[in-house]
């Protein structure tokens, strides 16, 4: 199948205008992702994590022309690679391929015996979120050969799947988007607007957003724009959201865009390249670029110049990552035969799947949300009244006005401190120990976040561990296996009743694995509307290889006290118990080559969002000079879904003890209630970490800090 069926690319072609041509701006790499098929394109590829970090569904003939055997002609497929440059094909018998064997490759979707997918089945597009796979994907009814108003001779429409490890899927009961009227036996209509194609699903601002292409007679194929901020699988889930007749972007096939930052930017293989008088028309699509403020309005830049050992490049597909420590938009896409056979002949057929690659700001920037840091102050210096490596974890406020009183996590207890304000503060004493030989807490047990009920009985919510038979790290800290356990006070916080741990990992302790392992190092905050809390920790477990990061769990604000009432997020749903269940991180820096960890939320009710501050520590990092590991702030509408692409970098240093280096660590934020989003950013630090001069432990610094962003009326 050609990207575009044959009427309709003649009628795209014979619609070109000359435009500018890009200077070299990309990385180009040779060597093909995939090679050998028949016809293959569209490589959409996906970061999850894991010890295969990226996945590619791709799509077309693969050993044959048609597909002989499967359903309908064309089919997707899918793939998977550690590195993006080595890929392994899903084959027959559920085994994988890296040797470039199309004849094993087996689909993972193909055509059905639904009217309107009977024949072509691709351009798959998709979002990994909350643990599952969401596909949008090309489908058309069989030919049904010239009808007016039909120019593809079929009528062409997008399906949605759904699917929990990307290799079996499960389809919309209906199209996301078919044309109103539309049928297998269509009657002429010349000035018909239809056709809805090649999809891009991204999922943004609590909505799905699916730009597309379709035929506008005297334009050619342009590109629109739907939503949905419901259920993906909702039937009419789908709107446009303009007119047809007013294209987002006029001759503009294939449209595949990605934001980055407060930028848009969508690549199609454009009509309108120059080419020489008698060479074939297809050369004259390559890819071009376009950019926007907001997905809506748009502005075309310069054409792609094609590989210089191919005709023509073709459906390009787009992913911000980073790798080899820096970065990067990569761009894939499919090499077009063309004239390489000498046969004389131009072969419309894809042979290759590539890369390019260009380098991309490092840190992105919510343009909505803008931070403001102070300078440093120091507010308990280490010594001071007896204390040693502190905060160790996140500070418990139990109130700020008119006295400030705070649990802190220091050494391995948790201490209650007041004063008149943070710089006045005196530890009352320790209110919480590590537990006995043999317990969950036995070696540690630090409050990292409070919560007050009706009656004024204060719920702890600490990091324990469990340090018995476990290894020290390099740094000589103890080696652990935490939980979070929780506690309660009558008396305001001066004494506490252990009540058993709420949250623990789904993998088992291990002495021989690595030092750090478990659940833990939590923050606790109150939803907007009251109905439940949110907790935050750092998961050690390393699951399926996705490294050091960030999940959630919440319980019923009415069942707090109740140790079992807490559930983990997995996979889009709170449907896990907190005790032993499985999780999904909500903030992940695998991207990053790193960790996420150590988080601390709040609600800023002045831009009506969740404030995370984190720390992130990019271990390849250690050896040198600290660039991505630091402390960071992202925001969120839900609580749930974080906006890691638009993070901030408040704070560039070590995030983890080492001996000698500096280290900035355990970041509290702490906003005012005014209808300003101002406070103090608190955080550990030391100039040079070590447990004796002319090293010293981390203690007690902040900085004043101010959030800016859009203002919300209340609601009326």
């Amino acid at each position: 199948m050609q990207k575009l069926p044959l009427p309709l690319c003649l009628l795209v072609l014979a619609t070109l205008s000359r435009a500018p041509v890009a200077a070299p701006a990309w990385q180009r790499d040779a060597q093909p992702l995939l090679t050998n098929f028949n016809n293959m394109y569209n490589p959409c590829v996906v970061e999850t994590g894991g010890a295969y970090r990226f996945r590619m569904w791709f799509f077309g003939w693969a050993a044959a022309q048609g597909n002989p055997g499967v359903p309908g002609c064309d089919a997707i497929f899918h793939a998977r690679s550690k590195d993006l440059r080595h890929w392994e094909i899903y084959s027959k018998g559920g085994t994988w391929d890296a040797t470039m064997a199309p004849v094993k490759w087996a689909p993972v979707v193909h055509a059905s015996d639904r009217w309107y997918e009977a024949w072509h089945v691709g351009d798959p597009s998709v979002v990994h979120r909350n643990g599952r796979f969401h596909m949008a994907y090309s489908a058309t009814s069989r030919h049904f050969g010239k009808v007016a108003g039909y120019p593809a001779t079929m009528v062409q429409c997008i399906l949605g799947a759904t699917s929990e490890d990307g290799i079996r899927w499960t389809k919309t009961d209906a199209p996301l988007l078919i044309r109103a009227g539309d049928s297998a036996k269509p009657k002429p209509e010349p000035g018909r607007i239809g056709d809805f194609h090649r999809p891009c699903l991204r999922f943004e601002g609590g909505r799905w957003r699916l730009w597309f292409d379709y035929w506008l007679p005297g334009k050619g194929v342009c590109m629109g724009v739907a939503e949905n901020s419901g259920d993906f699988t909702r039937r009419d889930g789908f709107t446009v959201q303009h007119d047809l007749t007013k294209p987002l972007l006029a001759h503009w096939p294939n449209p595949e865009v990605v934001r980055i930052g407060g930028r848009y930017h969508c690549f199609s293989d454009a009509p309108g390249y120059p080419i020489e008088p008698g060479e074939s028309p297809w050369k004259r699509r390559q890819l071009r670029e376009a950019v926007s403020p907001d997905g809506l309005r748009w502005r075309k830049l310069d054409f792609i110049p094609p590989d210089p050992d191919a005709d023509a490049c073709h459906v390009p597909q787009a992913l911000v990552t980073e790798m080899d420590g820096k970065r990067w938009l990569y761009l894939f896409y499919a090499t077009q035969i063309g004239s390489r056979r000498g046969d004389g002949k131009y072969h419309y057929q894809y042979d290759r799947i590539r890369a390019m690659r260009r380098e991309t700001p490092a840190i992105l920037g919510d343009p909505q949300i803008r931070p403001r840091l102070g300078s440093q102050k120091t507010l308990l210096g280490h010594g001071q009244h007896g204390l040693e490596y502190f905060p160790d974890g996140r500070l418990a406020f139990i109130g700020r006005a008119p006295k400030c009183r705070l649990l802190m996590p220091a050494g391995v207890a948790t201490y209650l401190l007041e004063g008149e304000s943070m710089a006045s503060l005196r530890p009352v004493g320790k209110v919480l120990l590590p537990g006995k030989p043999g317990s969950f807490d036995n070696g540690y047990a630090g409050v990292n976040a409070v919560h007050q009920l009706r009656d004024g009985v204060l719920l702890a919510f600490y990091h324990a561990e469990d340090q018995e038979g476990m290894a020290k790290n390099p740094n000589g800290v103890p080696g652990f296996y935490c939980s979070v356990g929780l506690a309660r006070s009558t008396d305001g916080g001066r004494t506490f009743t252990k009540l058993g741990p709420v949250l623990t990992s789904s993998m088992a302790k291990d002495p021989k694995g690595t030092a750090d392992q478990g659940i833990g190092e939590l923050t606790v905050v109150t939803e907007p509307s009251g109905r439940y809390l949110y907790a935050y920790y750092t998961s050690h477990s390393r699951v399926d290889g996705r490294g050091v990061q960030i999940c959630m769990a919440r319980c019923p604000v009415a069942e707090a006290a109740r140790p079992g009432a807490w559930r983990k997020l997995h996979a889009g749903r709170f449907d896990q118990p907190g005790l032993g269940g499985k999780d999904t991180p909500v903030v992940s820096a695998q991207a990053m080559t790193a960790d996420a960890f150590l988080p601390h939320v709040v609600y800023c009710a002045p831009l009506r969002r969740f404030a995370m501050v984190f720390c992130v520590n990019a271990y390849r990092e250690l050896e040198a000079q600290p660039r991505s590991s630091g402390i960071y702030l992202i925001t969120s509408e839900d609580g749930i879904h974080w906006e890691m692409n638009a993070r901030r970098q408040l704070l560039t240093s070590f995030t983890v003890p080492l001996l000698g280096k500096p280290l900035a660590w355990q970041p509290t934020l702490a906003l005012g209630d005014g209808p300003a989003a101002r406070g103090w950013l608190y955080y550990s630090y030391t100039e040079s970490w070590g447990h004796r001069p002319p090293h010293k432990p981390h203690y007690l610094v902040g900085r004043t800090i101010t959030l800016t962003g859009p203002r919300h009326e209340p609601a009326r």
